[in-house]
């Protein structure tokens, strides 16, 4: 299976993605802008203990960016003390009246890159691309930045992947080739079309993650054929949604009924497709067909990371609005490096050009790439895709 792993860490977004065969398995996407941002679960900081209460069994710290935290006072911080430097991820994230919560992060290779010295920044990206690199897949860097990045540690990512990042392919237009802004849309698509005419709805709620399959389009010659037909297409497709989408807690799946002579080796290839999913357990079926099962949490949903919810709008999602202005910055870039002569025009939202003008030091930096022009246009339709504002 062809594999090409694609990294920017640029000025305005850090991307990572992954592609196998031509579709995205797996994407990072954190904004790079200036100004604060809250500590969002499943990020990575450093920070510092400002005291330790035994009597509240709490350990009080503030991040790198300022903001004040919590943890739990357990065995992993035994021997600490007030000052002292450490590395947390976050938990759960600030609510009106709390501070965000975190814990100390593990012993392993986020300890050896917090001792090379590299900016907290740096080590959070970095750790996401070792999770995507492998030694037979292809490393695309779209910028310099990115190459630096990795270049600063080579010889540890090297050693942890068995991968050569700084021999790496540099290819400055390799997300708009791979059309990683319509693969982001899909990933986030309640809605997924199954080979055939069925199709996937992944619902996620506080409680669970709720997932039916339907024969909408689908046809065959008899009900039990196309109701199996459409099963074993949705199985397929579960698995690389569950990974990609980064899907966690209780989740409960729909499949269609399956007549009773073939059901139980539906079942069983069920428990083959899913069994070695990481953090899988207590996968069961209930009386009335329903597959439950869950899966340990370690970080929030590529939805929980990208999207909040839309006020107005039942169960309505939108893109964060540093996500959704980074990624236009994004974009931008990625035209201009596309462009043949330097020059194109891109429309945006009003609302997120009115941010890049706030932020001319960034426009600045992408201008001096390049040795001609750019125009910016404005129009007032909120869902233009290249900006992707909205998600429907």
């Amino acid at each position: 299976m062809a594999s090409t792993v694609l990294i920017d860490k640029g000025m305005a977004l850090n991307r990572l993605a992954r592609f196998e065969d031509g579709h995205l398995t797996a994407v990072l996407v954190e904004p790079n802008l200036p100004g604060p941002a809250p500590a969002m679960a499943g990020d990575q900081y450093g920070a510092k203990i400002v005291r330790v209460d035994h009597t509240l069994d709490a350990v009080f710290l503030t991040l790198a960016g300022g903001d004040d935290v919590f943890a739990r006072l357990t065995a992993d911080w035994s021997g600490m003390s007030d000052g002292a430097s450490v590395t947390v991820r976050v938990e759960t994230e600030a609510r009106r009246d709390k501070r965000a919560r975190v814990r100390l992060v593990s012993a392993g290779v986020a300890a050896n890159l917090k001792d090379h010295d590299t900016d907290d920044h740096d080590t959070a990206f970095l750790q996401s691309a070792l999770a995507l690199l492998t030694p037979d897949c292809e490393i695309i860097i779209t910028n310099g930045i990115g190459k630096a990045a990795l270049g600063r540690h080579a010889d540890l990512i090297g050693k942890a992947s068995g991968a050569d990042p700084v021999g790496a392919l540099i290819n400055p237009r390799a997300f708009l080739d791979h059309g990683f802004g319509e693969a982001l849309d899909a990933a986030l698509n309640p809605v997924v079309m199954l080979p055939g005419g069925g199709r996937l709805t992944i619902e996620e709620t506080q409680a669970l993650v709720a997932i039916d399959v339907d024969t909408h389009l689908a046809h065959h010659a008899s009900r039990h054929g196309l109701r199996l037909s459409v099963n074993r297409a949705a199985l397929a497709m579960l698995r690389h949604q569950i990974v990609l989408r980064r899907l966690s807690g209780q989740i409960a799946v729909d499949f269609l009924r399956v007549d009773k002579p073939k059901r139980q080796a539906f079942r069983d290839a069920v428990a083959t497709a899913l069994g070695d999913l990481p953090g899988l357990s207590r996968p069961h079926w209930t009386d009335s067909g329903l597959f439950i099962c869950s899966r340990t949490r370690t970080g929030p949903s590529l939805q929980e990371a990208l999207t909040e919810t839309a006020s107005g709008v039942i169960t309505g999602r939108r893109l964060r609005p540093a996500v959704a202005a980074a990624l236009a910055m994004a974009d931008l870039e990625d035209h201009l490096r596309a462009a043949p002569n330097g020059f194109f025009q891109l429309a945006v939202p009003s609302a997120i050009n009115t941010f890049i003008e706030r932020h001319t030091p960034w426009l600045d930096q992408v201008a001096a790439l390049y040795t001609q022009r750019f125009a910016l246009t404005i129009q007032e339709n909120p869902e233009a895709r290249h900006v992707c504002t909205q998600i429907r």
